[in-house]
């Protein structure tokens, strides 16, 4: 895998991968409905949220939007990674769709790697790509023992963008 390293301010480190993999498909251990559910209040709330604080990376995300590198934003709690994860949703072109998700929601306590395709056929069904990129917001993804080769698979369909948070606690 190539890797490319950027720094940016606030405790906030951005690495950029190239992943390949086959998407995953698997049985379910949390309730389809619940997950649904679930997804459309947090693209909802997400939606509404405001940017009361801006980030100022030293490199600019959407600078890469195009780059097939799987974007990486790291640091430590209550950096601001998620308000940057906002930010960079309000800077996305209009044709692009993008889908947030946020792993350490209560709701999603427990997921497996087998549930993470069905979450992005739920994200589809709740909202219909326009015609341009699809965009992953995905934050704390790394609390979803696997993650990784989810993201692989996300990340193979060249019309597809992931960017995602970790903190460096977890």
């Amino acid at each position: 895998d190539k890797i490319r390293d950027y720094g940016c301010n606030r405790s906030i480190l951005a690495v950029y991968y190239d992943y390949k993999l086959d998407s995953l498909r698997g049985d379910m251990a949390i309730d389809r409905l619940t997950l649904r559910n679930n997804l459309a209040t947090q693209q909802t709330e997400f939606q509404k949220l405001a940017v009361e604080v801006r980030r100022n990376p030293l490199i600019k995300p959407l600078d890469h939007l195009n780059a097939p590198e799987v974007s990486i934003i790291t640091g430590v709690r209550r950096c601001g990674k998620s308000t940057y994860l906002r930010q960079l949703a309000l800077e996305i072109p209009s044709d692009a769709t993008w889908y947030f998700i946020d792993f350490e929601s209560p709701d999603l306590d427990g997921l497996t790697l087998k549930e993470l395709p069905t979450l992005y056929d739920l994200l589809i069904e709740l909202t219909p790509p326009r015609n341009g990129r699809l965009i992953f917001l995905l934050d704390e993804i790394q609390v979803v023992p696997g993650w990784e080769k989810w993201v692989r698979s996300l990340a193979q369909d060249r019309k597809n963008k992931v960017f995602i948070t970790g903190s460096n606690s977890s």
